[in-house]
């Protein structure tokens, strides 16, 4: 009998500016890397597991190696970036705002420190580098929150938000403001 994991074990999804897609199978992101669609520093997620970055997968560092190295142009000299800093541009500056009222911050702190490095400012404001798309973000996050704790979470990085348990008023507001309206 087929192990029933299997499909879900070499199941990919892919971030690009923010944006989740997928789901491939590790072949075809294998194929993304060879034809430079997928770089080291692009996030990805295998189901059952948090966002990384690809060239920090031990199932796809292979890939990366595999790949022919490309020559630069003899004539062009361009400062060089340690592979922190470049990995640290391809993560998205997350805030988020809670006001958990309905219980223990326990395991939403818990939720905040699984999407990377973070940092808790306040009673209710976390700073958080992550690799995750917000919507993804707002997934694992929901779950740890009451109906009526409110939820704010907005990626600077490329200017999109999410939010809820605010009312119909305040979240039409929100939506207006965001987009710049008003």
């Amino acid at each position: 009998m087929a192990n029933p994991n299997a499909r879900t074990q070499d199941t990919w999804f892919v971030a690009v500016d923010g944006k989740s897609y997928g789901p491939y199978t590790e072949e075809q992101v294998a194929n993304f890397v060879a034809e430079g669609r997928v770089a080291v520093s692009t996030p990805v997620m295998r189901v059952g597991e948090n966002w990384s970055l690809a060239g920090e997968h031990l199932s796809l560092a292979w890939t990366f190696a595999a790949r022919p190295a490309v020559a630069a142009p003899q004539t062009t000299v361009e400062p060089t970036r340690s592979a922190d800093a470049k990995a640290e541009e391809a993560l998205a500056k997350i805030v988020i705002v809670a006001d958990l009222r309905s219980g223990s911050t326990i395991a939403f702190e818990g939720a905040v420190a699984k999407l990377g490095r973070s940092y808790r400012m306040n009673q209710f404001v976390w700073l958080v580098h992550s690799a995750t798309p917000i919507a993804q973000i707002r997934k694992d996050l929901v779950a740890h929150v009451g109906r009526n704790d409110p939820l704010f979470i907005a990626d600077t990085s490329h200017g999109r938000a999410a939010w809820l348990h605010f009312g119909p008023g305040a979240e039409a507001t929100i939506k207006a403001l965001w987009r710049g309206g008003l």
